[in-house]
């Protein structure tokens, strides 16, 4: 099958009409491809951009980049999250996905019975995160959210997971507070980047801004090597 052809999507999926016209309109702006994906007896489709580099040509009346094209990414740390969560059961839990990208480890979430929220800054990883989000959609819902600013209305979460979103330490600040503002009591964070020099600092800093944690190097399975995962809880 050409990779590129419009049908693309997960075959059981293509008689939905809406599904149907979300991934024509997805794949004739940015072309995408789709791929089975495992995680251990988990299988599902898995629809992504096929050109990443394509999404830097989102731009406003300006020439301005519209947002950052990291979420068009298949990130590994979101696949090694994935399996993270089938560690747990997080049945009936309500799970944020922040900067959720393609939508891939909030499916699984979704998959394993939680009430799931995938959100990001960027427009079309929504859209994205719908279409590998379908078959559990129903435990879905998706937003628009900068982590920057403090009017989300989108609550409180018994789990909230990020891949790759701890890069940048200038985000950090905001990080902390978005999360101390949307996770219960009880709740935790859990969070994987492939060990980058500011994920490293990043193990020192939070413990100094009122979070417990525990930092794990995980080996997951096929990865050649370990990942950085930091659990985090509310002192």
């Amino acid at each position: 099958m050409n990779e590129y052809q419009t049908d693309l999507g997960d075959p059981s999926l293509l008689c939905d009409p809406t599904y149907h016209t979300l991934l024509q309109s997805l794949n004739q702006k940015y072309k995408v491809l789709t791929e089975e994906v495992s995680f251990g007896e988990l299988e599902f489709f898995f629809t992504k951009v096929a050109e990443p580099n394509d999404v830097a040509l989102d731009l406003d009346e300006n020439g301005e980049l519209l947002w950052q094209p990291y979420w068009a990414e298949d990130w590994e740390s979101s696949r090694a999250l994935c399996w993270l969560l089938l560690e747990h059961d997080i049945a009936g839990q309500r799970v944020l996905d922040l900067g959720c990208g393609l939508g891939l480890t909030g499916a699984v979430a979704a998959s394993q019975q939680a009430k799931v929220c995938l959100v990001d800054n960027a427009k079309p990883a929504l859209a994205f995160s719908e279409i590998n989000c379908w078959k559990w959609k129903a435990e879905c819902q998706f937003d628009v959210v900068d982590w920057k600013s403090n009017e989300s209305k989108i609550g409180e979460f018994d789990l909230i997971v990020g891949a790759e979103i701890i890069y940048d330490d200038e985000d950090w600040p905001f990080l902390s507070e978005f999360w101390k503002r949307h996770l219960k009591t009880t709740g935790r964070v859990m969070l994987c980047d492939p060990y980058r020099k500011t994920g490293r600092e990043f193990r020192s800093w939070i413990l100094k801004h009122g979070w417990s944690a525990v930092f794990r190097d995980k080996k997951i399975p096929d990865f050649e090597r370990p990942v950085n995962v930091v659990e985090l809880q509310k002192r």
